[in-house]
């Protein structure tokens, strides 16, 4: 086996992916991943009919790194725990009513 050298910078750039979520039906799987520098939340449809994998899609878009996320067990709403005490509550494919405070269709 040759003996191969690696350059520092190529161990700079290990990302990771970590806590994932399942949406209520078990369509799409959300997770955590620092490949843009800072911890963010990431989702990804599951069909496992499909001929190639779907490319997961970034679903927030913040400064502050995102310490958890968990889909709600009934709609198709994630919530999203920051670093500073905040919490964000993310509606997929539904809109957020302003007046009743609920996702709506």
């Amino acid at each position: 086996m040759p003996n191969e050298q690696y350059s520092f910078e190529r161990y700079l750039n290990v990302r990771s992916a970590f806590a994932p979520s399942f949406s209520h039906d078990r369509k799409r799987l959300s997770f955590l991943t620092n490949i843009t520098g800072v911890a963010e939340v990431w989702s990804v449809p599951i069909d496992i009919h499909a001929k190639t994998p779907a490319w997961p899609d970034q679903i927030n878009f913040r400064s502050e790194r995102v310490s958890g996320t968990s889909y709600s067990p009934v709609d198709d709403v994630l919530l999203e725990l920051a670093c500073i005490p905040i919490i964000y509550l993310v509606c997929l494919g539904v809109r957020w009513d302003k007046n009743t405070k609920k996702c709506t269709r």
